[in-house]
């Protein structure tokens, strides 16, 4: 019995390998929401935001944005979230680009810039 259990560890391990960026960032979103029967756990949806971001996936990096402003399972860190926000908003990412133009246009949580 123990032998299968290897296998199905190696083709979970093997299964993420070949996962796309997209793919990563929607189980992120699975686990941050608790969809598709996943229960909500955001430190595991913060692993696969990471993973999707370091493929360069945009919308990974809005999730990591997401995450760190409002301190969904890390501490609230608007310095952290403007980074990665600046990232997606540079690979032409609508939503980064909003979150930002919208955090400074009205002074959320940072220094109000009209610029």
């Amino acid at each position: 019995m123990e032998r299968p259990l290897l296998i199905i560890v190696s083709s979970t391990i093997l299964l993420f390998a070949n996962m796309s960026g997209e793919e990563l960032d929607r189980l992120g979103m699975e686990y941050a929401l608790g969809q598709e029967g996943k229960v909500q756990n955001y430190k595991k949806a913060l692993y696969y935001f990471n993973k999707a971001s370091k493929m360069g996936y945009a919308l990974g990096d809005y999730h990591l944005g997401v995450a760190y402003e409002n301190g969904y399972g890390v501490k609230p860190n608007i310095s952290k979230a403007i980074q990665y926000y600046l990232k997606s908003a540079k690979k032409y990412n609508k939503d980064a680009q909003y979150t930002l133009a919208k955090l400074y246009d009205e002074g959320i949580k940072v220094k109000q810039d009209k610029k």
